[in-house]
């Protein structure tokens, strides 16, 4: 079944909102969350791996992600 996201402009501008939004799962971030934000971490990390894997030309790299990298390094 094929829904049509892949060439729809709304779905990407929408990825990249949620991704922008919620916080960073332990999968990229290395830090436990628990209760609620535990499960809204794990959505990230989906949503992430998803756009990685299937959208990386359409849709950018998290910004909030891009903080996270930096500080690591830091």
């Amino acid at each position: 079944m094929n829904a049509g996201v892949s060439n729809d402009p709304q779905f990407f501008a929408t990825l990249e909102a949620i991704l922008e939004v919620l916080p960073v799962g332990k999968a990229f971030s290395q830090v436990e969350l628990d209760g609620d934000l535990g499960a809204s971490g794990s959505d990230f990390d989906v949503l992430e791996n998803l756009r990685r894997l299937a959208f990386s030309a359409q849709v950018d790299s998290p910004k909030q992600l891009e903080m996270w990298v930096e500080a690591a390094g830091a």
